[in-house]
């Protein structure tokens, strides 16, 4: 990418002319292909790694050495990959779910912008901000009250990246079951089961999210919620539950009432 390009990019738009300039003399863009580790652990590529295009996750491992994913970048989110001020590279990687492009900025040059330019300082703080977030969403998506749930939240995050009306996602069901530690037969289960309601759909191997918002209520509230509101919706004529008390008919174990009835 020429320097007229790069200066043009989103990221730069904010900048005053000078910081823009040494950005673009002083990094770099890099290409990288789907299905690939970016940067392997132990690796210094540099100080700040941007996204320009692309999805990206990374992983950490914990004690028993077992790869958890930690949190999804989407497109114009800053990481940063080494501890710049340490030379000490942090235990995680990159990982290319579609073909990504970055933009790689050295740490001696990381270093130079955080010294000279105050409004990059606030830039890495803002950066790092979210990046937290990022952690706290993807960390409370294995603590999800249901493994349902758990699925729900993570596509619903995924699809925040575009506003296309039906979300098409670059997922096969075996990178939703790597990521989430949940079993391939269970994701296909659950993947399934919000097709049935119309939620989702698949096309070539990959998931396509068609009911946005209701995806996002399986993710606030759970599976059972949305079935008991669209088998609520189905049997307009069932008896409110006041109604039935008061005409004496109320069931004592309330099998009426059940889903799986």
């Amino acid at each position: 990418m020429d320097t007229a390009k790069l200066l043009e990019l989103p990221l730069m738009r904010g900048f005053s002319q000078p910081l823009r300039h040494a950005i673009a003399d002083g990094s770099k863009v890099r290409t990288y292909p789907s299905n690939s580790v970016v940067f392997p652990q132990g690796t210094h590529p540099g100080g700040v790694v941007y996204t320009l295009t692309g999805m990206l996750f990374s992983w950490i491992s914990n004690a028993e050495d077992e790869r958890i994913l930690l949190t999804h970048f989407h497109p114009d989110r800053l990481l940063l990959v080494n501890n710049t001020l340490q030379h000490r590279p942090l235990d995680f990687e990159l990982y290319a779910v579609t073909r990504v492009e970055l933009l790689l900025i050295p740490s001696h040059v990381f270093v130079h912008l955080l010294e000279h330019f105050p409004e990059f300082q606030a830039f890495v703080i803002n950066g790092l901000g979210q990046t937290l977030d990022d952690m706290r969403l993807a960390l409370r998506t294995h603590k999800a009250g249901s493994k349902e749930q758990c699925v729900a939240q993570f596509l619903v995050h995924c699809c925040g990246w575009s506003a296309i009306p039906q979300q098409q996602l670059p997922f096969s069901i075996e990178f939703i079951s790597d990521c989430l530690r949940l079993s391939r037969p269970f994701v296909a289960k659950t993947l399934k089961r919000f097709a049935q309601l119309g939620i989702m759909g698949s096309k070539y191997g990959k998931t396509i999210v068609l009911d946005l918002e209701r995806l996002r209520d399986i993710a606030a509230n759970g599976l059972h919620h949305l079935e008991q509101t669209v088998a609520d919706a189905a049997d307009p004529d069932t008896p409110d539950l006041a109604d039935t008390a008061e005409a004496g008919r109320l069931p004592h174990d309330g099998s009426n009432f059940r889903l799986d009835a």
